[in-house]
């Protein structure tokens, strides 16, 4: 264990006691879990599609969905992890949309 000194205001001090207390943790366990890293969830703009053979065709029930959640503002990655397919596939797709309308 390295010793660590942390300053904090007495008013501070009193409050992480009483919220360890509250949770039956010991002080210093309580400031140790602030302390970890917490993972950072990536942001892409490009997500793979899962490894298969063969291409995946989505329904138009699917696609229908996809502009749906497009229109309450899915990010194109959100939605391909959502349907199991490549971002590029739902880039391509709303754009030949796009070009009809």
């Amino acid at each position: 264990m390295i010793p660590v000194t942390i300053n904090l205001t007495p008013e501070t001090f009193n409050r992480l006691e009483r919220v360890a207390a509250d949770k039956g943790m010991r002080l210093r366990d309580l400031i140790a879990a602030g302390l970890e890293p917490k993972p950072i969830a990536p942001v892409a703009g490009y997500v793979a599609a899962p490894k298969r053979s063969g291409y995946i065709q989505l329904t138009d029930a699917e696609w229908a969905e996809i502009k749906r959640l497009r229109a309450a503002k899915w990010s194109v990655p959100q939605l391909a992890v959502r349907f199991r397919c490549s971002s590029s596939t739902i880039y391509k797709r709303l754009q030949k949309e796009r070009g009809r309308a």
